[in-house]
């Protein structure tokens, strides 16, 4: 991890989760292991998964313990029921202690990454592009996770481009909003929330009659797929005009969205609802 601010994330969601778990008030193996015994583990998977977090749980390792880690496998590689994620080595009772951590962070992480990479494949397509939201528990860890499953990460904070959602348009129409920003930011992504094929044609007419060096971005809040189809059938492309698709994606209807012409469909279920990859530890005796 090079990115200093991205690994002192990582280093206190660690410490959080050591703390939570009192990894060193262990009763279990400190009141069965009086004498410690250097052993072999491996971290198996139950099922087909896309892995990630393996960068993250080499650090972990690395800085929290004298445990001995090293894995064959990258972040990002698919890896089959029954493979071996990882070989941690050292003293037992401190494998066991730090256990529960160390799959935590690898089953929600390989987690998001194994649903990214499915839906990536469902639409089996270069366009549109799967991106997940802000919609996270552990911030940029989840996002890398998309990353390393084949999606978008998005904005990764609130200084990531303008987003101006239904809250934001309580003030000012999409339109008069637009207005606004074009007179006041310079190449930026300015992205709005419409909700009606009105407001569309108003943001991407006034965009089209404007000159400037930032890009628009259409977000179809709570659409259907055939009322998206419909709508962006009848507008002309333009090179600095996205439109993304957001609310209600699911893995049903995800391939249907593929078929609209939006450049993006974006997913908060893609971090905020995805299911845990099934990893075990066994000790190698």
């Amino acid at each position: 991890m090079t990115n200093k601010s991205y690994q002192k994330l990582v280093h206190d969601l660690f410490v959080w989760l050591l703390k939570n778990d009192q990894v060193d008030n262990d009763l279990t193996t400190s009141s069965l292991f009086s004498k410690n015994k250097i052993v072999n583990s491996q971290i198996i998977t139950r099922q087909n998964i896309t892995a990630a977090g393996l960068e993250e749980i080499d650090y972990l390792v690395k800085t929290f313990t004298k445990l001995k880690i090293k894995h064959e496998i990258q972040d990002g590689d698919n890896i089959k029921k029954g493979g071996v994620l990882v070989e941690i080595k050292g003293e037992v009772k401190e494998i066991l202690s730090y256990e529960r951590v160390i799959i935590n962070v690898l089953q929600r992480l390989s987690g998001i990454a194994t649903q990214t990479k499915n839906l990536v494949k469902q639409i089996n397509s270069d366009k549109p592009s799967v991106a997940a939201t802000r919609k996270t528990q552990w911030g940029l860890l989840d996002k890398k996770a998309v990353a390393m499953g084949g999606g978008l990460t998005h904005r990764l904070s609130l200084s990531d481009g303008i987003l101006v959602k239904d809250n934001h348009l309580m003030f000012l129409s999409a339109k008069e909003t637009l207005i606004h920003l074009l007179k006041t930011v310079k190449q930026t992504l300015i992205e709005i929330e419409v909700e009606d094929e009105k407001s569309l044609k108003q943001l991407v007419q006034l965009f089209e009659e404007t000159k400037t060096d930032n890009a628009l971005g259409i977000l179809l809040d709570n659409f259907t797929p055939e009322q998206a189809k419909k709508i962006l059938s009848k507008m002309n492309q333009h090179p600095n005009i996205v439109f993304e698709a957001s609310g209600g994606i699911t893995k049903e209807n995800i391939s249907a969205w593929a078929r609209t012409g939006v450049d993006i469909i974006s997913s908060g279920a893609l971090t905020h609802s995805s299911k845990a990859a099934d990893l075990s530890l066994e000790i190698k005796a």
